[in-house]
Parts: C-alpha cells; structure tokens; sequence
C-alpha cells in the first residue's frame, strides 16, 4: 500500500507540469467565454517559457495538492473496506 502511495505521488509531481501545458494549450480560442488574463502560445515549447516567464516555475504544480491527495486517500480508502469485511 505504502509503494503505491510513494509511486502514484511521484507520478502525480512529474505529470503535474506536463498536465498544466495540455490544459493550456487546450482551452485556447475560448478567449471570448474566459474571464481573465489570456495568453496565446504557438506551441508546447512556447507555453513552457511563457508560464515560466510569466508566473514561474511553481505555476507547474498549481493544483498539485489535491491531486496528490487523491493518490494517497485512494489506497487508505481501500485499505479500510478491505478491513472492514
């Protein structure tokens, strides 16, 4: 249980910036239904140096606690039915 709360939340820290460009980079052309600052990228490169230019390199991981949360909840979730049958 332990190996898989260490493992799912090291996935979750090195997916997390990833996620963030994808999402980015998804939810442009919406500029006219969004409130708040936008930002155009070209591509995945540009999004990166943007964000880092930006907002910094902790803009990565906004969001990251509850993700990481949910990983290491989900085991203990399972481990308290199973204990309780």
């Amino acid at each position: 249980m332990m190996n898989g709360m260490i493992a799912g939340t090291v996935a979750k820290v090195v997916l997390l910036p990833m996620d963030l460009v994808k999402k980015r980079l998804q939810v442009q052309g919406f500029e006219s239904v969004r409130i708040g600052q936008h930002t155009s990228y070209s591509g995945f490169m540009d999004c990166i140096a943007k964000v880092l230019q930006e907002e910094g390199v902790f803009a990565f991981f906004k969001g990251g606690g509850p993700s990481v949360a949910k990983v290491v909840s989900t085991p203990l979730e399972l481990a308290s039915v199973m204990m309780g049958s």
